[in-house]
């Protein structure tokens, strides 16, 4: 009896010292997260627009290899259009692309063809699937999606400006099936609203760059206009003054 209650103590010391080991791991990877979460955020203070879009390519990359999926996507919400456009795309090296659903930068999908996906991104969602037939019997439209991709396990996080879900970050494993741990996920959204803000700072100095070309032409036009105006006015008060032998 002693050494049956000596060895349910040893096995509670194991237990608990498992246990310790499992949670500094946690720990250690949430710490690695938020250094690169910082590292990537850190990259955008004041950065040119014209280099915004390398950096968010460079972020998707390190998003992707840290959480250990085979690609990284991000898709940018057109409300006007109502379909979201693909933006970014990182491929793990040695991945093969399906031929027939490879997607280039710029594609689009309607928020009809995406069914499921869409109306819980457009919900501010998130979407973590383990395995395809996991999901329910209405996403039918989303789980054909999975498996034309090969896909084993689906992560999507939906981002926001102001309230107002503007584009979703996407992660899928191919090779083997994953979980992604939920503190690593909640984290990530905040990484998809960095880029959100990068893309939207962009687009602001764009269209003021555009401004100012239309109204430097405007300008142009005008000293035109002037100068055409001046010379049809001096011409007329000289007009008097030619001497010459036609009528």
């Amino acid at each position: 009896e002693d050494l049956v209650l000596e060895l349910e103590h040893l096995g509670e010391i194991l237990a608990n010292a498992i246990e310790r080991k499992k949670s500094g791991e946690r720990i250690d990877e949430l710490l690695r997260f938020e250094q690169l979460l910082s590292e990537i955020s850190a990259t955008y203070i004041n950065l040119p627009a014209d280099e915004i879009d390398n950096a968010i390519e460079f972020g998707i990359k390190r998003v992707g290899e840290f959480l250990g999926a085979d690609r990284c996507s991000l898709y940018q919400l057109s409300e006007d259009e109502g379909v979201f456009r693909l933006l970014f795309v990182w491929f793990k090296k040695g991945f093969e692309v399906p031929k027939s659903y490879y997607m280039k930068p710029n594609s689009i999908l309607t928020t009809e063809s995406l069914g499921y996906l869409s109306d819980n991104w457009l919900k501010g969602e998130i979407v973590q699937i383990t395995r395809p037939d996991d999901l329910p019997a209405d996403a039918h439209k989303f789980k054909k999606l999975l498996f034309d991709l090969k896909a084993k396990s689906h992560l999507s996080i939906p981002f926001s400006i102001g309230g107002t879900v503007v584009g979703a970050l996407v992660l899928t494993a191919v090779q083997d099936y994953r979980i992604w741990p939920d503190r690593l996920v909640q984290r990530t959204r905040l990484l998809g609203e960095v880029f959100a803000n990068a893309l939207k700072r962009k687009q602001i100095e764009l269209n003021l760059q555009n401004a100012f070309s239309e109204i430097k032409q405007l300008k142009d036009r005008i000293e035109a206009d002037y100068d055409y105006l001046r010379d049809e006015i001096k011409l007329e008060h000289n007009f008097e003054e030619i001497v010459g032998q036609s009528e």
